[in-house]
């Protein structure tokens, strides 16, 4: 019904697509989705029922219990005889009842992608949401006083942050963001139906509703012919070189980083914006990362957010500079752990900005990126409630594909300030490492180290304060490998404040020890495996053996990748 109300309005809203300004179309056309989808859809209840037997299998056994009661009232061999062979009769109908289920079933889950239906809640945990905010020793379960409480964190998260007027970076970020702002809209090069098209083949049908009221399953029950609508809407908005104003509030939803009553800052918030202007956001997203790929806009110590990037590469680049450097027993290697304090939230504007104008970012979409930052709002989401509007002076949304490569770019610099030491980065995970001179003692190295960690904790302040991003004191870990017994330890400080000393550091899913031990990780590992396989062994019972294709898709997808992964960081 849905789609063929659309195709009989189609020729209507592509005429509205051409004789109506883009802001006004994307409302309108958000509103007329939302509702239509409203109106086509059936709302059943949420609560969880057996599903029940057919009515014939129920009477007869209703009869069977009729049967046995009257045996056990008089004991005769004619009530005897009447209750067994309805009693038979009743398990051969259940049986072939039972069958026939289980086969359409297995039919079902070899058709499609059915059979991630079945094996996704399986094998991935999820956490459920979060009963109540603890605050001041104090469990608040109000729906409405909990997004009060959120909103009146969020407003100070998300607060524009003060620069300083005599920090001569401020000073050159803040004149070449108010250039961009002052500069007039630049139009973007034409969109494609074919760029179109290919964004919309790629969406995953996902039914969480955004903003608007729209889903991404939604969009992809779109006729066909509404791509050309679609395409005519984005180009109206690339003449102008901005982007849809309704597009930057987000729904937000918080989740748990702390169990079922987290405190306000131990909530991880998801932004959930519109899916239509998420759908022009990766058409630009393409072409910049088109961009970058022709310029070469890479750091080789920098992974993830990037294609053929990998994470394996890092970890096993990390643990392989450290396993060559304490090769000699006077040899220390001193890793650094920094933690960045909510690194997307915290990203300040003019200094995006002025890292893109270095690294010759064409004007058009530094413009585009600009409007695309400002005026972003979102509004908390609990149960019911929705709590007033927020604005965003500072960050991007999480839930933004846009967001993850405006930050690589954003710290790409980062790793070319420690030129005097190794440095691994992946996404905003950064490690620092200090390797002990071969021709010294391993006394004097850990002085040396000292010396060596105070610099680039020098540099480290002074690329935090330069682009404000503060880094997290109490996560930032400090890890020396080494094969002495009893070694002295180098004193660390950030902003005076020490640096903790750790025995073993989880990095990036990998344990690393002092002694580069690996028993850790094998159980670690292992334990995996025995959840993986007993995963499995819940699904395996319900599709038989020689369903062999099904296991397999099973096989490979959840048990592979953990033997894969092990085998290549040893």
């Amino acid at each position: 019904m849905f789609n063929y109300f659309l195709q009989l309005i189609h020729e209507y809203w592509m005429s509205v697509a051409y004789n109506m300004d883009e802001q006004t179309f994307f409302s309108l056309f958000s509103s007329l989705l939302s509702s239509l989808w409203d109106k086509c859809s059936t709302y059943e209840s949420a609560l969880r029922f057996r599903a029940p037997w057919p009515p014939e299998l129920v009477f007869l056994a209703k009869a069977v219990n009729r049967a046995r009661r009257s045996y056990r009232r008089c004991k005769t061999d004619t009530k005897l005889q009447h209750y067994l062979t309805l009693k038979e009769l009743y398990i051969d109908q259940r049986t072939n009842f039972i069958y026939e289920k289980k086969e359409s079933k297995l039919k079902w889950i070899a058709k499609d992608q059915n059979l991630w239906k079945i094996a996704k809640p399986t094998f991935h945990a999820f956490s459920p949401q979060f009963k109540g905010i603890k605050q001041n020793s104090k469990i608040i379960t109000d729906d409405t006083k909990i997004v009060e409480i959120l909103a009146t964190y969020f407003e100070k998260h998300f607060q524009e942050p003060e620069y300083n007027n005599s920090n001569h970076k401020h000073l050159l970020a803040i004149e070449r963001f108010k250039q961009i702002e002052f500069t007039p809209s630049i139009p973007l090069e034409p969109i494609t139906m074919n760029e179109v098209t290919q964004e919309w083949k790629s969406f995953k049908p996902k039914k969480s509703s955004d903003s608007a009221g729209t889903s991404a399953y939604m969009l992809k029950q779109l006729p066909t012919e509404y791509l050309g609508i679609i395409t005519v809407l984005f180009n109206n908005c690339a003449v102008k070189g901005n982007f849809f104003e309704e597009s930057k509030h987000a729904k937000v939803i918080c989740l748990s980083k702390d169990g079922m009553y987290p405190a306000e800052n131990k909530l991880r918030p998801i932004s959930l914006l519109p899916n239509l202007g998420k759908w022009y956001e990766r058409i630009i997203h393409k072409r910049i990362q088109k961009w970058c790929k022709e310029n070469n806009i890479y750091v080789d110590e920098q992974s993830g957010f990037t294609s053929e990037r990998r994470l394996q590469t890092r970890i096993i680049s990390l643990i392989e500079d450290i396993r060559q450097t304490i090769t000699a027993c006077n040899r220390p290697a001193l890793c650094i752990f920094v933690d960045f304090l909510s690194a997307f939230d915290k990203m300040w504007f003019p200094a995006l900005i002025s890292t893109l104008h270095e690294l010759d970012m064409p004007l058009p979409y530094i413009k585009w990126i600009a409007s695309w930052l400002q005026n972003r709002t979102i509004a908390i989401h609990y149960g019911d409630k929705i709590s007033r509007t927020i604005s965003m002076k500072v960050g991007a949304p999480q839930g933004s594909i846009l967001a993850a490569t405006l930050f690589r770019l954003h710290i790409h610099f980062l790793p070319l300030l420690f030129f005097k030491f190794t440095t691994h980065l992946f996404a905003d995970d950064l490690a620092i490492l200090l390797s002990g001179a071969l021709e010294k003692k391993f006394s004097l190295n850990i002085t040396e180290m000292e010396e060596r960690a105070k610099h680039a904790m020098s540099i480290l302040e002074k690329y935090s304060d330069d682009n404000l991003l503060p880094v997290n004191v109490n996560k930032t870990k400090a890890l020396l490998n080494h094969d002495v017994v009893a070694p002295k330890f180098p004193r660390i400080e950030y902003k005076k404040q020490q640096i903790e000393f750790v025995r073993s550091f989880k990095y990036l899913g990998v344990t690393i020890t002092q002694k580069l031990g690996w028993g850790n990780y094998i159980n670690t590992i292992l334990n995996k495996i025995r959840k993986t396989y007993n995963a499995m062994k819940v699904i395996f019972n319900n599709i038989p053996k020689n369903e062999i294709s099904i296991r397999r898709k099973i096989f490979f997808a959840y048990a592979l990748p953990q033997f894969i992964w092990f085998k290549n960081c040893i």
